[in-house]
């Protein structure tokens, strides 16, 4: 990357001159009198391009490897004999003479055209691979990086990667993709820099932008580090008793605060699991996961409630305003005894589920996106053991889940309240997961002798432990994955730190000059009034296109901020004060400006609400 752009800054300075510029080219000659053929073979019995039966390195027909042989051209060298050998002749179909000469042989298995050889430290400039493949017991071909340094024609290919191993078992389930991400955002696919002679790898994330001096010497950019690997099933593939493995390949690393997978499955809800339990990957090893049921949700039809369970259930369901009142009919109610799976249908769409008290023989419960609200008693004294809380419940009654059997359960972003003796004696519930950024009301004893482990969002971690005091006496609190910061707004303080703050300014500790963070519910559409007024740190703000309102004094007297950047085509609207005074900037930087996307500048300029800073709006094109 940063060779591109060097050519691009050194084109734009002979454009500048009016005479031709003339470079001599001086150099040694690259070697050029490679062999026939390479020995190629791997550093141990446990290592692997493709597994076979006996999780060893084999051949396949058809591989390729990349090879610098004594200089930095990068050739393609094939195999072209019988599957499953453990050592293989290759020879050249692609050669390429470089411009440097080196002393060493390089290879890299699986062949790219783009990798980049360092000729001074012999690294290799490569890429983790943000999307990979399933193969069964195995991973897909080029999804991962073999390494190999030597003088002559023989070669030992020694693995840079190392792999997460997760199996799965179901019911016919179809998985059509697993996803991968380390809780802190770690780097897991992009850029990274391999030692050919250690096969160990350095991080385009652990190089701190300019890397003239390490190994890759290229400039590193926020696009070259992901954060998520996919592995990619294709068609499908189909769980049963027999656990099915799938391998992902990471760069070796340490995740200090857990990870997590997110599994999609044909025809239902992803299946998400996470732990804030440290996983340390290691180059060259396998890392396993227990094996685990994918406990799907499907997608139910509106009118329906699915379940699972020993024997067709005897539930309860009244219409009208009763205790357990669904607000529609029973049309009808099957079971399948050979797949212990039951459909209850109903005439319209189900808004509140309850009923469900003392179906013993209820193991697992699967809700439409319609339903709103768990009603009280909903499943008091049942089996219960799994269930997916659809996003659109807000509320979740009393005594809903009293002493069922769940081992986790996770409390979806727009649950407001959770209702007497909710969980109460719920013993086998391990861990509570809640995406609700503001804690949701709890009434008297909601959680009695559970759960073990609360996990929320990490900017909403002061927030529980204040509003659910009652219960962190005897749990444990720790941080779930934030979401992807889609819609942030980033500011720079004037000690050069840089924060991001994700969803729904609603008050700011950064009132007032005080240099703390925000404390930000629901999607960023609106920053409040005041939200950053008098804060004499802020130096520069971006503000997402997500955001459609400021509210009034947002920015008042914010003597150091100079650089405002407004991501959105359209110009937000700027509120005013109770005498219509639009005083969004008051007071502010003398030298101010305001940076929008090109094309926008007039829009901003002519709205009624931005005109009075129409003179420090400007254009620019990284927006």
């Amino acid at each position: 990357m940063k060779r591109f752009l060097l050519f691009v800054l050194t084109a734009g300075m002979f454009a500048a001159c009016t005479e031709d510029v003339i470079v001599e080219f001086s150099g040694a000659k690259p070697y050029d009198d490679a062999p026939e053929t390479l020995t190629i073979g791997f550093e141990d019995d446990e290592t692997r391009i493709q597994l076979n039966e006996d999780v060893k390195t084999v051949w396949n027909s058809g591989d390729e490897v990349s090879v610098f042989y004594r200089s930095n051209g990068n050739q393609k060298w094939q195999y072209k004999g019988e599957d499953g050998v453990r050592q293989a002749t290759l020879s050249c179909v692609q050669k390429v003479t470089g411009n440097t000469s080196i002393t060493k042989t390089i290879v890299v298995y699986p062949y790219d055209e783009t990798y980049w050889l360092n000729t001074d430290s012999y690294c290799i400039e490569a890429t983790v691979p943000a999307t990979q493949h399933y193969a069964v017991d195995s991973y897909g071909v080029g999804d991962n990086l073999m390494v190999s340094q030597g003088e002559f024609t023989q070669f030992s290919l020694k693995n840079v990667y190392g792999w997460l191993k997760l199996q799965l078992t179901g019911d016919g389930e179809t998985i059509k993709s697993i996803k991968f991400r380390g809780n802190d955002g770690e780097q897991v696919a992009g850029l990274i820099y391999v030692d050919t002679a250690t096969a160990e790898a350095t991080l385009a994330s652990e190089m701190g932008g300019t890397d003239d001096n390490n190994a890759g010497g290229n400039l590193v950019f926020d696009d070259t580090i992901l954060t998520e690997v996919t592995l990619d099933c294709g068609a499908g593939v189909t769980l049963g008793e027999e656990a099915t493995a799938f391998y992902i390949s990471l760069p070796p690393q340490t995740f200090a605060n857990g990870f997590t997978v997110e599994i999609e499955c044909d025809g239902y809800k992803p299946m998400i699991l996470s732990t804030s339990n440290t996983l340390t990957i290691e180059r060259n090893t396998i890392q396993p996961m227990t094996s685990v049921a994918h406990n799907a949700n499907p997608i139910i039809p509106y009118n329906e409630i699915h379940y699972i369970a020993t024997s067709k259930v005897s539930a309860k369901w009244y219409v009208g305003t009763g205790e357990y009142y669904f607000g529609v009919n029973v049309v009808s109610h099957e079971w399948d005894s050979s797949t212990n799976k039951g459909i209850i249908t109903f005439n319209g769409n189900v808004t509140t589920v309850a009923g469900f008290m003392d179906c013993y023989n209820l193991t697992s419960i699967y809700l439409p996106d319609c339903v709103t609200s768990i009603g009280s008693e909903a499943f008091m004294d049942s089996g219960l053991k799994e269930i997916v809380i659809p996003e659109s419940v807000t509320s979740i009654g009393s005594n809903a889940f009293y002493e069922c059997n769940l081992t986790s359960i996770i409390i979806p972003k727009n649950v407001v309240s959770i209702g007497y003796h909710a969980f109460y004696h719920c013993y086998s519930l391990v861990d509570l997961y809640s995406y609700a950024i503001l804690p949701p009301i709890l009434s008297e004893n909601a959680f009695v002798s559970c759960p073990k482990n609360v996990h929320v969002y990490e900017e909403s971690l002061n927030l529980y432990q204040s509003s659910w005091s009652s219960i962190f006496n005897y749990v444990s609190l720790g941080n779930i994955p934030a979401d992807t910061p889609t819609t942030s707004i980033y500011y720079t303080t004037s000690d050069g730190a840089t924060t991001t703050s994700r969803r729904f300014v609603v008050k700011s500790n950064l009132y007032s000059g005080d240099s703390g963070d925000m404390v930000v519910y629901g999607d960023l559409l609106f920053i409040p009034e005041s939200a950053f007024s008098y804060n004499n740190t802020l130096t520069s703000i971006t503000i997402p296109q997500s955001v459609t309102k400021i509210g009034c004094y947002a920015f008042k007297n914010c003597s150091n901020l100079a650089k405002v950047y407004c991501k959105s085509v359209t110009p937000p609207t700027l509120l005013s004060d109770d005498d219509g005074d639009r005083c969004t900037f008051d007071n502010n930087h003398a030298d101010r400006k305001i940076y929008v996307p090109i094309g926008s500048g007039d829009a901003y300029k002519s709205a009624s609400s931005w005109s009075a800073y129409k003179d420090c709006i400007f254009e620019d094109a990284s927006l």
